[in-house]
């Protein structure tokens, strides 16, 4: 998830996914298989366990996110590290 700018170092933040179905939707967002994601099952991206990891212990890339997940996956990120409200949350606060 760590933009390409910033490709010279020698770490780099990622988002792991996970095959559990627990239901967490802030959290946890559905991603399906496909030819371009390279995912062999259906699979959630876990908001909640971003982390940075030198590059030295990432495997090869398997594939990419479409952009409608990217999009997803952003506006997740900046609810969960407090940089934008959820709907949920605006909701609650009204």
């Amino acid at each position: 998830m760590q933009d390409d700018a910033f490709d010279a170092t020698d770490s780099i933040t990622i988002c792991a996914f996970t095959s559990d179905p627990t239901e967490a939707p802030l959290f946890r967002l559905s991603v399906d298989p496909n030819e371009r994601n390279g995912l062999r099952s259906p699979s959630r991206l876990m908001v909640d366990k971003i982390t940075t990891v030198p590059k030295s212990k990432v495997g090869e890339r398997i594939g990419r996110l479409d952009d409608e997940d990217v999009v997803r996956l952003n506006r997740a990120v900046m609810v969960f590290l407090g940089l934008a409200v959820s709907p949920r949350t605006a909701r609650t606060r009204a």
